[in-house]
């Protein structure tokens, strides 16, 4: 079983737990990029993350939908493997009308208002 992986102490763990070079994460929806290499497990929270020879990564992919980091735009990522880098994308889109949609199917008003401020 995956838990969140929000610190290098939590990545240190889940890199035990695959031997590829590569696992995209989601659900936090806090988007980011652990690095191991050489023993050192570094954060970064970058719009293209290089992806190092020798060095192991965890992407925690930007969310669609609900994010919780403070940006309140669509997210999402592009692996391009021929360039070595994992993007991590972030749009605009029409939040007053999502947050509309949420209201009118009765969900928690929470779940619409938290749209705006990206928490």
């Amino acid at each position: 079983m995956w838990n969140y992986v929000l610190s290098p102490h939590d990545a240190a763990e889940e890199f035990r737990a695959f031997d590829q070079r590569i696992c995209f994460i989601g659900h936090s929806h806090f988007p980011g990029a652990f690095e191991l290499r050489d023993g050192d497990i570094r954060y970064a929270r970058t719009e293209e993350v290089p992806l190092a020879d020798g060095a192991r990564y965890i992407v925690n992919v930007p969310s669609v939908g609900q994010p919780r980091d403070g940006d309140p735009r669509a997210g999402y990522a592009i692996y391009d493997s021929e360039r070595g880098v994992v993007q991590q994308i972030r749009l605009e889109y029409d939040v007053e009308a999502a947050m509309r949609r949420i209201r009118e199917a009765d969900l928690p008003a929470f779940l619409a208002e938290r749209l705006r401020w990206g928490e």
